[in-house]
């Protein structure tokens, strides 16, 4: 993950694409264990992904939200054809 990159930029950024209004948002580095990773800049190599929280519109899916995390992971243009869901990772649905 670059060392430069705004924690969960992209993904915002898509989300509000896809959904409208993002609010309550946040994000932190975290390392394999979903621990966050403080001073980036000297730990980047513990980090293994990004925690991020925030709510949506009624209307905003799963699917919108999966979409969006597909087009933020694109490499090279090609989408991962799945979202790596490790039981740390999973928080419990709103319904």
């Amino acid at each position: 993950m670059p060392i430069d990159q705004v924690c969960g930029q992209g993904y915002l950024d898509n989300f509000r694409g896809r959904c409208g209004v993002i609010s309550s948002w946040g994000c932190e580095f975290v390392d394999r264990d979903v621990k966050k990773v403080e001073e980036k800049e000297k730990n980047e190599d513990r980090i293994e992904g990004a925690k991020m929280t925030f709510q949506t519109q009624m209307f905003c899916s799963q699917d919108d939200i999966m979409e969006a995390m597909g087009a933020a992971s694109a490499d090279n243009g090609h989408k991962p054809s799945e979202c790596f869901q490790s039981p740390k990772f999973i928080l419990p649905r709103h319904e």
